[in-house]
């Protein structure tokens, strides 16, 4: 099984250094481009895809004759020995030349290929403008249909080249670089002047007449530096303007391709493909299969095997292990798979490794033979010059292998004993339709898909409206079939809800379950009417709909054995109010992340075919002026009814983490951490902060509203600090200030203002005191930064207790000593170190008087003082050791007779 395993992991190797082959193809993606030839030629070719020829211009010619200048005169003074300083000069002359002619070479590619850029840019322009007058003056015809389609797939395929941003931006650094080195030659070529020239002639052993002549020449290098320094400023300026001239052509064609695309996939979607299926359909059916076993088409076939094969012959015997492999797998099958479910239950609670072991035996387990087809199929698409029926081949065989290894991994995951049952708690009876579900996937409906799909990628349309339709119609049968035992009452689904977090998906099961057979039946009737096209695009968002809702399924039941791992872990199995809070708001913000990427995945897969987001974003509900371009006009956008749909999920979405960020911190780090409720508190206010400031600015941003749209309030509240919001703002900071300082904490022990007790909330205005009272005392931030506080627990939880108490006169005062030691050492509640000591303090009036001074925990402190007082005057008393009452004598003046009174 370990050899198995192995070879598992270097297939995976080389299907990964192999998924490169297929150049313009996603491994294992639904591919759904229409072939090759019905792609309009002119809006097809690449930009800039080969490189320009551009012959030397006047000044280029100008400046290579300087150059050869130069060069002789830097060959004249390392031959005459020059001065060093006037060498270098010489050579810095020729290096400014070359980096002249260098960079007027780049700038007049740059030119050619802008004009290149623009050219594109007016064609795409153009183009749409027919497009649309085509749609408004003929309506949307199957002629218009085809004519949409094409253009469709050549701006898909419109791809500007990857690296020219890449290399643009090392052009502009390089240049800017440049620009810094001049600096430092034009310093130098200022240090140097005629007096210095004149000086170096002089310490040069030269005749009369070669000292004139040497000067003459020195003085000329000098101005022709400066000169060339500047030529070359202005040289690398040109070039850099010409350089975002090509930045900004490539982003206008990008907004323009982009706009079309949505204006076609707006109208393309109910445009009619065919006619509506009749009897000349099905006869033609007949002559669809005659075409689609074409002898010429499966030869060029099998042509390109037999070159794949000769050319990639090693890599294909990797392939070949990788089927043998396959087939010792499914001869060892059972075994291994009870092998795997045994493992699985010895781990079922205790640790995440094995969930995480037992998933990747599960994809070895799906993905074998799916791995055998998509690397033979990337292996066989690299032949050079390979046919258009051998790419629609490999196409359509990375969407099989894809469908295979999905419904395979949830077969596998699903199956009796799995991982399903043991790891994330799934019932059988939820399991069971499912993996059935699975399994007719693999059976039924991934070979009708690989047949559809290369129906559609290499053949034409007539055999497309007639043997695809067929098999269209039939694959969505087949799926309204296999899904009706799922989604019926009482089904798997209903099961699966019932143990569902999510009350939201339960109370509208009534609405989106009975879609699993609606669209099918929809998807038939619509291709029926001769919108095959719309069925088909729509089948595929319905078929990746599937696929990813079981995946998110996968995802919800991952993360929550996480949760219930880590649950376990920390021993968190004895719950209490605030563990319980822990869980449900981890649950909360597992729920919220799974509900965003539902949005979002299924706004990816839906978004092309039924542009909604579309149509919000064309209800404008203001607009606002978002800058100025260059030409110092300004710049205006809308802010759309998508716009602000989008302020609110967001918001909603920053709340909704806000709120239950501590929970999440408290299994992941806290915990983990072992941090105390202090930090914890002031870390998760602190992130909340944040995560709040963050949230607020998207949200803001998304409707126009930034920086620049508020900096009145700014200063509206800069005016209202001096008219009463001084104490507000104060506070504020000074919460801050708490929480980065942390002078207090939360379940400290402080004392302010007259006022004694814990600390149980850190606010941004106030911190909450609760007094030993159970009364809660708000406390303003500032007064806390401002007055004296008493922290008995700020950086130790260990507090002393001092208790007085005094013994009768004539009492033994050792063995009250002793007593006192003993009572404090045998308390469970004191420490041991810092140690216990017992002082004599002195003679009272009425009594020998001792002070016990001993240790306990903050959180013990009064419960301790309680015990002690009991157990010293048990101790007291069981060794006749008294404790004095004061004692008060009256002296009454008896040398005159009383004057007693009695008065009623």
């Amino acid at each position: 099984m370990k050899k198995f395993i192995i070879l598992s992991i270097i297939a995976t190797i080389l299907s990964i250094q192999t998924a490169g082959y297929c150049q313009g193809t996603a491994p294992l993606g639904l591919n759904i481009t229409p072939k090759a030839t019905d792609v309009e030629h002119q809006d097809a070719k690449p930009i800039a895809a080969k490189k320009q020829v551009v012959g030397p211009t006047k000044s280029t010619i100008n400046y290579i004759g300087k150059l050869k200048e130069a060069e002789k005169v830097k060959t004249l003074a390392d031959k005459e020995e020059w001065p060093l300083a006037m060498r270098d000069l010489a050579d810095q002359n020729v290096d400014v030349i070359q980096k002249i002619i260098s960079i007027s070479e780049k700038y007049e590619l740059a030119k050619k290929a802008n004009t290149t850029l623009e050219e594109r840019l007016h064609l795409i322009r153009g183009n749409f403008d027919k497009t649309k007058e085509r749609v408004e003056s003929m309506g949307l015809t199957p002629a218009v249909a085809a004519l949409l389609q094409k253009r469709r797939l050549a701006l898909i395929k419109l791809e500007l080249p990857k690296s020219s941003a890449v290399q643009r931006r090392a052009e502009i650094r390089r240049v800017n670089e440049d620009e810094l080195r001049l600096e430092g030659m034009e310093e130098f070529v200022d240090n140097l002047n005629v007096d210095t020239i004149a000086a170096h002639i002089d310490v040069m052993d030269l005749q009369p007449a070669d000292k004139a002549s040497t000067t003459k020449m020195m003085q000329k290098a000098l101005s022709e530096g400066q000169r060339f320094i500047d030529d070359l400023r202005a040289a690398n300026a040109q070039y850099l303007t010409i350089l975002g001239d090509q930045s900004y052509a490539e982003r206008a064609i990008k907004l323009e391709a982009r706009k079309s695309i949505d204006f076609i996939n707006v109208n393309l979607l109910w445009a009619r493909s065919n006619q509506s299926f009749g009897v000349e359909d099905t006869s033609f059916i007949g002559q669809a299969l005659l075409r689609f076993f074409d002898p010429v088409k499966w030869s060029g076939l099998s042509n390109d095997i037999a070159n794949s094969l000769r050319r990639d012959w090693f890599q294909w015997g990797l392939v070949l292990l990788i089927f043998i492999g396959w087939i010792i797998f499914r001869v060892r099958r059972n075994s291994f798979l009870k092998a795997m479910s045994r493992k699985l239950e010895e781990s079922k609670s205790t640790s995440m490794l094995a969930t995480l072991k037992g998933l990747v035996m599960a994809v070895l387990v799906a993905g074998l033979f799916p791995l055998f087809i998509a690397v033979g199929a990337s292996l066989l698409s690299h032949v050079p010059g390979c046919h258009e029926f051998t790419k629609s081949i490999t196409l359509s065989l990375y969407t099989f292998a894809n469908i295979l290894f999905i419904a395979g991994l949830a077969r596998t995951i699903l199956r009796p004993s799995g991982l399903g049952q043991i790891h994330f708690e799934w019932p059988e009876l939820t399991c069971r339709p499912f993996r059935k579900f699975a399994w007719w996937c693999m059976v039924l409906i991934a070979p009708l898909i690989f047949l559809l799909l290369l129906i559609n990628n290499g053949f034409s349309v007539p055999v497309r409206g007639s043997l695809g339709r067929m098999i269209f119609i039939l694959e969505m049968i087949l799926l309204a079939i296999i899904l009706i035992p799922i989604t019926k009452p009482g089904s798997a689904i209903f099961s699966y809800l019932s143990n569902c977090s999510s009350n939201l998906l339960l109370k509208t099961r009534k609405i989106w379950l009975p879609l699993a057979i609606v669209i099918p039946a929809s998807l038939i009737a619509i291709a029926f009417l001769g919108y095959y096209r719309t069925g088909f695009l729509l089948s595929v968002d319905f078929i990746s709909t599937i696929a990813f809702l079981g995946i998110l399924i996968f995802i919800k039941a991952f993360l929550n054995r996480w949760t219930n791992v880590a649950t376990h872990k920390l021993n968190l199995g004895d719950r209490d109010e605030s563990e319980e809070k822990t869980n449900r708001q981890t649950s909360m913000l597992i729920s919220l992340a799974m509900a965003i990427i539902t949005f979002v995945g299924l706004y990816r897969i839906w978004s092309n075919d039924i542009p909604i987001i579309e149509f919000l974003n064309h209800i404008v509900l203001w607009t606002y002026q978002a800058g100025i371009d260059v030409t110092q006009s300004p710049i205006i956008k809308s802010t759309t009814l998508g716009h602000f749909l989008m302020c609110i999920v967001i918001l909603a979405a920053t709340y909704l983490v806000a709120k239950n960020l501590f929970g999440f911190l408290n299994i992941v780090f806290f915990k983990r951490l072992k941090v105390n409720p202090g930090t914890q508190h002031a870390t998760t206010l602190i992130i909340k902060y944040i995560i709040t400031v963050i949230g607020a600015t998207l949200a803001l941003d998304s409707i126009g509203i930034g920086w620049s749209k508020f900096q009145w309030l700014v200063a509206a509240l800069t005016v209202g600090l001096g008219f009463g919001l001084q104490e507000i703002v104060a506070n504020f900071v000074s919460g801050i200030i708490i929480l980065f300082e942390r002078p207090i904490s939360i379940g400290d022990t402080i004392a302010v203002g007259g006022v004694e007790g814990k600390v149980t909330k850190i606010q941004i205005r106030a911190t909450t005191i609760t007094d030993w009272d159970n009364k809660e005392v708000l406390v303003p931030n500032k007064s806390l930064l401002t007055t004296n506080i008493t922290n008995w627990t700020l950086s130790d939880q260990v507090v002393r207790i001092v208790i007085p108490i005094g013994i009768a006169y004539g009492s033994d005062a050792r063995k009250a000593e002793e007593v006192l030691l003993k009572v404090a050492k045998d308390n469970e509640l004191t420490l041991n170190e810092p140690s216990t000591s017992v002082i004599f303090v002195g003679f009272g009036d009425n009594s020998l008087d001792f002070k016990l001074r001993t240790y306990a925990q903050s959180s013990n402190r009064m419960t301790a003082i309680n015990k002690l007082h009991l157990e010293i005057n048990d101790a007291f008393n069981s060794a006749g050791l008294e404790i004095p009452f004061p004692q008060r004598d009256v002296h009454i003046d008896m040398l005159k007779p009383l004057d007693v009174n009695i008065v009623k």
